[in-house]
């Protein structure tokens, strides 16, 4: 029985034996034969190329031991490896045919004696020997070779390693950090990495090679897809981001030293796909460590290392190094604004961009960083427009201390604040002035909306007034020709309210007397009236050629003159009233007293519009007795009319005879 298996042992050794025989007496004459042309050469080495696949081929077939394949191809791969060296000397074309056969043996050696990511490693670790050997040996076969190992490698790590796990994670949670083939991935991007940032610098013939140079900058960036996968494949989840920030502040640093632009572009390329998959995953996941969400812990963190990114420079791209700073600087501040909307509750989401924005605004004023500034800008203007949403309408409990109060005043508080500060800034550019003037139209705005939901309908007219006369005020003592004009903005808004909700709204909104139409609008014409003589002083206000307008002649001419809206609002408003609140037979004797009051006032602070304003008001009055108060009053209120209207007349004219001289100046 031993025999017999030894006979058959050296039976199926056999024909192997003279397949290798055959190949070796074949090698053996290839590379010590003598060429006359180049025809010869070719047919040469094409025989060399199919003796060789005829040998595997016919092994395939007669193989009884597949368990030997992988010494049998690493031995006839050293082999011709040790054949190409010996030609290379003579036989130029024979090294390369001889070489390549040795690679794609040693290559296909490995599969049969390992697996999985064990596989990849040992082609990367093979691709890696044929390069370095071609580098010290300055030949540029070997070299080649390697950079095509190094994309077979780069192939299997991505269809036999990285592929599965993406079917995996999409059907399934997976937890499992696979180190085996993160560290193969890892091997990979040192490997592309240091053949493509670091060889050439060593080696100048690498740089000397135009096709080799190319090769080299696309294997650069294999090495940051295959850093990125590794991250992601051993750091799943919501913290993948994280890591590929971290990176890409890593390869920004090296990137810089090295002066790469390849280095650069990658950094660039890997945040960006951090801050898409911030926004696809990051900001969904409903996670928690302790006490804080998974969501704001990774993306504050991924926000930070955006920041840190402003401060790299690039490589020999200028343009590339201007926009850096401000590209990085956005989305972090993107990121924090997203997260300031998914953490916070909504009626909180207002003033965690007024805070953020305020924070942004104070340190690009420090740092003198003008996209810093605008991003400021930018998050302060969502915060004015999220307040009509959701903080406005927001109610409470209490009248003055609720939602809408103690979330809205800080606000109007950050938008002046903005405003003095740019204002106050001699060297701020036309633009970010313009913007202060901006941010003060929001703060007033912001509280005139503020006033609308927090005071009852009717008294809001009362309270917008009142706003006029502090506005008025501010323009006053501060010399801000800006506050002015919200002054007189708010009186128009004044007079509509009043004429529309608190006059003429049907059914009466007053359900009291402190609630009646009397009461709130002679309240609001009493309080805009005191702002009158503010008006006067105002008058010869310096003009500020920043505010938004003054470009159209007759906005210049109303903000030179600001006592005339003053003071007609109230009186049209008041006029309003009177016809609105008495009864019909007693509008022409309150139009009566007001005019000659009205004349009176025009006398004291000699103003000619105010004068023709009272005569106006009494010829209103000559003309409704003439067409209603004749035909359509009673006896009594008829007499009562002509009497106080013959007295208003009488007393205008004596008036005009004793002020004669007084009043030809005004004219």
């Amino acid at each position: 029985m031993a025999a017999n298996r030894g006979t058959a042992f050296l039976s199926s050794l056999l024909v192997p034996g003279l397949l290798l025989l055959y190949w070796l007496i074949f090698r053996v004459a290839y590379v010590l034969r003598s060429t006359r042309n180049g025809r010869e050469e070719l047919i040469s080495s094409v025989t060399a190329i199919l003796n060789a696949a005829g040998l595997l081929s016919l092994l395939k077939y007669q193989s009884s031991h597949p368990e030997w394949a992988f010494w049998g191809l690493l031995a006839l791969g050293t082999a011709e490896m040790l054949f190409a060296i010996y030609a290379r000397r003579k036989f130029r074309t024979a090294f390369i045919v001889l070489s390549s056969i040795a690679s794609v043996f040693l290559l296909a050696a490995v599969p049969f004696r390992f697996s999985g990511s064990n596989w990849s490693i040992f082609w990367l670790l093979e691709a890696e020997v044929l390069f370095l050997t071609g580098l010290r040996m300055k030949e540029s076969v070997f070299r080649r070779l390697g950079l095509i190992a190094g994309f077979a490698a780069a192939i299997q790590l991505a269809v036999a390693d990285v592929y599965p796990i993406i079917l995996l994670r999409q059907t399934q949670p997976d937890i499992h950090r696979h180190l085996a083939i993160s560290i193969a991935l890892i091997c990979g991007a040192i490997v592309y990495w240091f053949n493509s940032q670091f060889a050439p610098s060593r080696w100048t013939e690498i740089r000397e090679s135009h096709g080799d140079s190319s090769v080299l900058r696309f294997m650069s960036y294999l090495g940051l897809l295959a850093a990125m996968s590794a991250l992601w494949v051993f750091f799943p989840g919501s913290v993948t981001v994280v890591t590929w920030m971290l990176l890409a502040v890593l390869l920004g640093l090296v990137a810089e030293k090295l002066a790469s632009d390849d280095l650069t572009l990658q950094a660039d390329m890997l945040a960006a796909s951090a801050f898409v998959r911030i926004l696809v995953i990051n900001l969904f996941i409903p996670g928690h460590w302790g006490f804080l969400s998974q969501r704001a812990i990774t993306v504050a963190i991924s926000a930070a290392l955006f920041y840190c990114c402003t401060r790299r420079k690039s490589g020999s791209d200028v343009l590339h190094a201007s926009y850096i700073p401000a590209a990085y600087s956005w989305a972090g501040s993107t990121l924090l604004g997203l997260l300031v909307w998914y953490e916070l509750r909504p009626i909180s989401v207002a003033v965690g961009w007024g805070v953020l924005g305020l924070i942004l605004f104070e340190i690009g004023m420090l740092r003198r960083r003008s996209y810093l500034r605008h991003q400021g800008y930018v998050l302060l203007a969502t915060s004015f427009i999220r307040i009509f949403f959701a903080n406005l309408s927001a109610g409470g409990d209490s009248r003055f201390l609720n939602p809408p109060m103690y979330t809205v005043v800080p606000l109007i508080a950050a938008y002046f604040w903005v405003y003095e500060r740019l204002h106050a800034e001699a060297e701020s550019p036309r633009f970010d002035r313009s913007i202060g003037n901006v941010a003060a139209w929001l703060g007033t705005t912001a509280a005139v909306a503020l006033s609308y939901f927090e005071f009852s309908p009717e008294w809001v007219v009362v309270v917008w007034s009142v706003l006029v006369l502090v506005l008025a005020l501010a323009a006053w003592l501060l010399d801000r020709r800006i506050f002015l004009a919200q002054a007189l903005s708010l009186l128009v808004a004044v007079a509509a309210r009043a004429v529309l909700f608190n006059l003429f709204s049907a059914p009466p909104v007053a359900g009291s007397f402190w609630s009646s139409r009397l009461i709130c609008v002679g309240s609001a014409c009493a309080v805009v009236l005191l702002a009158l003589p503010i008006g006067f002083r105002l008058r010869k206000l310096s003009a500020d050629p920043a505010l938004p307008g003054d470009a159209a002649g007759w906005v210049s001419i109303i903000l030179s003159r600001p006592e005339q809206l003053l003071f007609f609002v109230p009186l049209l408003l008041l006029t309003t009233l009177l016809a609105v609140h008495m009864r019909a037979g007693m509008i022409t004797v309150a139009w009566s007293a007001l005019g000659i009051i009205t004349f009176l006032f025009a006398l004291l602070v000699q103003e000619r519009t105010f004068r023709l304003a009272g005569l106006g008001l009494l010829l209103l009055g000559v003309g409704k007795i003439l067409v209603i108060d004749m035909w359509n009053l009673a006896p009594t209120d008829r007499y009562i009319t002509l009497i106080v209207m013959g007295a208003a007349l009488l007393l205008v004219s004596f008036l005009y005879t004793r002020y004669r001289e007084a009043i030809l100046k005004l004219l």
